[in-house]
C-alpha cells in the first residue's frame, strides 16, 4: 500500500542523506534515553577528539567534556585524545 501522507515525504526526504538520517536517530534516543527519572547523571567516555558527530549531538543536549586523554597512537589513528563527557540533570 503506497502512502502519500506528509510522513512519506519527510521519510524520502531524510533518506536522501544517509548520515542525517543517522544523526536525527540518534538525537531521538539520546532525548528518549535522557527523559528515564531513574538517571540523573550520563557519562560517555572515550569518545575520539576527532569524532565531530559522535561528539556534536552531545554537545547539543548540553553534555561539557570534563575529562580528556592524550593517546600514544596519533600517528597512526590520527586521534589526539579520547574524551569524556557528562551531563547532570536536576
Amino acid at each position: 500500500m503506497a502512502g502519500s501522507g506528509l510522513f512519506d515525504e519527510h521519510l524520502e526526504y531524510f533518506s536522501k542523506d544517509r548520515r542525517k538520517l543517522v544523526e536525527a536517530f540518534e538525537r531521538a534516543l539520546l532525548r528518549h534515553m535522557l527523559a528515564f527519572p531513574q538517571f540523573k547523571t550520563y557519562v560517555p567516555e572515550d569518545i575520539a577528539d576527532t569524532n565531530a558527530p559522535a561528539l556534536g549531538p552531545y554537545e547539543k543536549l548540553g553534555f561539557r567534556e570534563f575529562k580528556r586523554e592524550k593517546v600514544r597512537h596519533t600517528k597512526r589513528t590520527g586521534i589526539n585524545a579520547y574524551v569524556s563527557m557528562r551531563l547532570t540533570q536536576a
